[in-house]
């Protein structure tokens, strides 16, 4: 669904969409303002265009639509909240969790983040394992984490974060990010440069809107259809345990 999603196949197209490459354009200008220089090693030009895209839509990276490495300039008295890797889930919309810790204690050495802010894990096994999430709900907007785990921050109404988290919670993201892992067995890492530079095809932004309204959608409906299965299972072990002490007592 996710592979659907992020190739223009779960939702229809508007031809009259702005196109989205307005939306770069926009990001560019104030990533120059901030004067955010790029770094890391450039995308290969053989693999700009892993598949083919609608009309309206087109290929840039993270890096172009906001910041792969932010950082908080806060009051160290300031609580915020702390995310180790076991508070952060694998499971789509499921929300990452805060220990509180004031920005003292949680500034140094650690991953920074605030409200919006789209994460993933870099280290095996918790990549492939699909853990990322949206910061939602941080104690004052803000706060740091693992530093097992890269960052993004739009420049704002240029890409929806429930889109970016989408792409990266799909197969397609995942199983090429597998292949360009660094470092040795247990302890394999997702570099900066294919986070922040791997190609990401970017929908308008009224689409953006349709494509994580149907994917809220589909899996509300996979949930629901999780937990029938799951009561008809325990319903179904019930009864058996019912007909086999039945048939032992008779």
């Amino acid at each position: 669904m996710l592979d659907f999603a992020i190739r223009g196949w779960l939702v229809h197209q508007d031809s009259g969409d702005a196109p989205s490459i307005g939306l770069v354009q926009k990001a560019k200008s104030e990533l120059d303002k901030r004067k955010k220089k790029n770094t890391g090693g450039d995308i290969d030009a053989e693999k700009l265009e892993p598949f083919v895209l609608p009309v309206n839509w087109c290929w840039t990276c993270l890096n172009e639509l906001g910041d792969t490495a932010p950082r908080n300039e806060l009051n160290d008295d300031i609580e915020v909240g702390f995310s180790p890797m076991r508070l952060i889930n694998a499971k789509f919309g499921e929300p990452i969790k805060f220990e509180l810790k004031s920005w003292g204690e949680a500034r140094k050495g650690f991953t920074h983040f605030a409200e919006g802010d789209v994460v993933v894990a870099k280290i095996t096994p918790c990549f492939e394992n699909g853990k990322s999430g949206i910061i939602r709900g941080a104690p004052n907007g803000y706060g740091s984490g693992t530093t097992e785990i890269h960052v993004f921050r739009a420049v704002p109404d240029c890409v929806l974060s429930e889109y970016v988290l989408a792409f990266l919670k799909s197969p397609h993201f995942l199983i090429n990010g597998e292949s360009h892992m660094t470092g040795t067995a247990g302890q394999k890492r997702v570099p900066w440069s294919y986070f922040a530079k791997t190609p990401f095809p970017l929908p308008p932004f009224l689409e953006q809107q349709r494509i994580v309204a149907k994917v809220q959608e589909l899996l509300a409906l996979c949930d629901k259809l999780e937990a029938r299965q799951t009561t008809a299972r325990e319903l179904g072990s019930k009864l058996l345990d019912s007909l086999i002490y039945n048939s032992l007592n008779s």
